[in-house]
């Protein structure tokens, strides 16, 4: 059984589908936060079900679509345990990124964090320091942005024409059916962007660099930069 465990300030309530099924775990509550909807999905698949892999992920996303076809706006968290389900669906098919990047249990990364939203929330991962079988516990917040007297740090695209040539074949040669064949037009453009990211880390070399006090904003003109963890672009 899973639950949901709320302070008493937090204005929240549960969401109920019309495909709820009661053997499977999945719990979705809507948290208004400073005029802002968060739907937050907590599940559990066991190691021996009672229903069929099939019949997990078709109830969440048919939750998914639910609330995305209902909602222009919102935050979207899909987290807990799902053992060895595979759950590549949720990035592919929704947009949802996987924040957790330690193990959580044994080798592996059977409890997981998907947001909506890229760079908002940092996932730590905390183990028992006694060597029991529990899961590891997941804090998630959201990353603030402490004003220091660091160096600002830029990702620097490498824009030379060799470079940009190879972006075009491989834009040219790319298997477009996920943006294509989608109907819903915001997980179209979130497609769209994943797969245009994931070819430009493949063509286009990319460095850290830092700028001090001292110096200006100039950079090369054949190089492309943005702060790290901000979206946009300058």
């Amino acid at each position: 059984m899973v639950c949901f465990c709320v302070r008493n300030e937090v204005v929240c309530e549960e969401c109920h589908f019309d495909s709820y099924n009661t053997y499977i775990e999945i719990k979705w509550i809507r948290v208004s936060y400073s005029n802002y909807a968060y739907y937050i999905a907590c599940c559990y698949y066991p190691p021996k079900p009672r229903h069929t892999p099939d019949q997990f992920i078709s109830q969440l996303r048919t939750d998914l679509d639910t609330i995305m076809a209902n909602n222009d706006c919102c935050t979207v968290i899909v987290t807990g345990d799902f053992n060895k389900l595979n759950t590549i669906f949720l990035e592919s098919d929704y947009g949802l990124t996987q924040c957790v990047r330690d193990v959580t249990h044994g080798s592996s990364i059977l409890d997981k964090f998907f947001c909506s939203h890229l760079f908002v929330y940092r996932v730590a991962v905390h183990k028992s320091c006694l060597k029991t079988k529990h899961h590891a516990i997941l804090a998630a917040g959201h990353q603030v942005k402490c004003k220091t007297n660091v160096r600002k740090k830029f990702v620097v695209f490498d824009l030379r024409d060799s470079n940009i040539d190879r972006l075009r074949y491989y834009l040219s040669a790319c298997n477009w059916d996920k943006v294509y064949n989608c109907d819903d037009i915001n997980i179209k453009y979130q497609n769209f962007v994943n797969i245009l990211l994931i070819l430009m880390s493949q063509c286009i070399p990319a460095k850290i660099v830092r700028l001090g006090k001292k110096e200006g904003s100039f950079l090369p003109s054949l190089t492309i930069c943005y702060p790290i963890g901000t979206h946009s672009i300058k």
